[in-house]
């Protein structure tokens, strides 16, 4: 289950709150109650012994007769047990899966949940945009088909152009454009990914999202908390990283964006992907959506 990007998430803690309901509700079910009030009535043993009492049947009928209903109400138990715990249980289940699913998803990775193998398949183009939320970027405009460089260039700055951001790195991969907006400074703000079929160009999913303290995102007490991790070190964690996930690639030239950075993965001294590393948790999210590195365009010297 995925939400879209801004107001899919206010829908969020409406679904916990079901699904903590439903998590309550199969718990209750499931927990034995004790004994209740019943009608008082002649049950089969003690009309058996009633019987036997009044020598309507023998000492060997009785026991044969006790045993069958033993083993009748064992396997009654089992079935009513059964048919009792299937559905609660089914529900507990499915509604903790989802409830961990979710906040997994919010959270964003941390961790390394997100940490996928390069070069992983993904279908052509990146796909639709995601509307942002409160907070967020605006989307494009009357997005038109892109070609070049160019093209990718001038698409990514009009998305970003209402909040002062201009464009920086641009990359092209198999599946779309990925580029990096840059602020008036020339700092890293944000990442979008640009749809070479539509134009489209929308914030990138993963870390421009789910880590991004400025244009993401991340809840209104994460914003502003400094980095514990410095570029050095989210290079070394994302080269351990890819070290143990037995990619063949290294790490280098990382970027900070509000609250992550973002790395180049080499296969010797050729791009072969892209990953992220939290700033703060030192979490790692590989870039699995991009398909083939294809080429680069650096950012004008002018806006560097």
């Amino acid at each position: 289950m995925m939400w879209g990007y801004g107001p899919g998430m206010t829908f969020l803690p409406l679904v916990w709150i079901v699904l903590i309901g439903l998590i309550g509700w199969a718990v209750f079910l499931l927990i034995p109650s004790g004994a209740g009030s019943r009608v008082q009535r002649d049950t089969p043993e003690e009309t058996l012994a009633r019987r036997f009492a009044a020598d309507e049947i023998d000492e060997d009928a009785y026991h044969r007769a006790r045993e069958a209903l033993a083993l009748r109400h064992r396997a009654s138990a089992a079935r009513a047990a059964l048919r009792g715990r299937r559905l609660p249980l089914t529900v507990l289940v499915l509604a903790v899966a989802a409830l961990v699913a979710s906040v997994v998803w919010v959270v964003g990775g941390v961790g390394g949940w997100r940490a996928v193998s390069p070069g992983q398949p993904a279908a052509p183009g990146y796909g639709m945009p995601m509307m942002p939320g409160n907070g967020g970027l605006p989307s494009q405009t009357a997005p038109a088909a892109v070609a070049n460089f160019d093209d990718a260039r001038r698409a990514s700055d009009e998305f970003g152009q209402q909040r002062g951001l201009h464009t920086g790195e641009v990359m092209q991969f198999s599946n779309g454009y990925y580029a990096e907006l840059l602020d008036p400074g020339g700092h890293g703000a944000t990442e979008v990914l640009i749809d070479p079929a539509s134009g489209a160009v929308f914030l990138e999913p993963g870390p421009a999202m789910m880590w991004n303290s400025a244009y993401g995102m991340m809840p209104a007490p994460v914003r502003g908390r400094p980095p514990t991790v410095t570029a050095e070190q989210a290079e070394q964690i994302a080269d351990q990283w890819l070290a143990q996930n037995n990619t063949g690639l290294h790490a280098t030239d990382p970027t900070a964006f509000p609250g992550y950075y973002t790395l180049h993965a080499l296969r010797g001294d050729q791009i072969a992907g892209m990953l992220s590393v939290n700033a703060r948790t030192g979490a790692v999210w590989y870039h699995s959506w991009h398909g083939q590195f294809i080429a680069m365009q650096d950012a004008p010297a002018h806006q560097s």
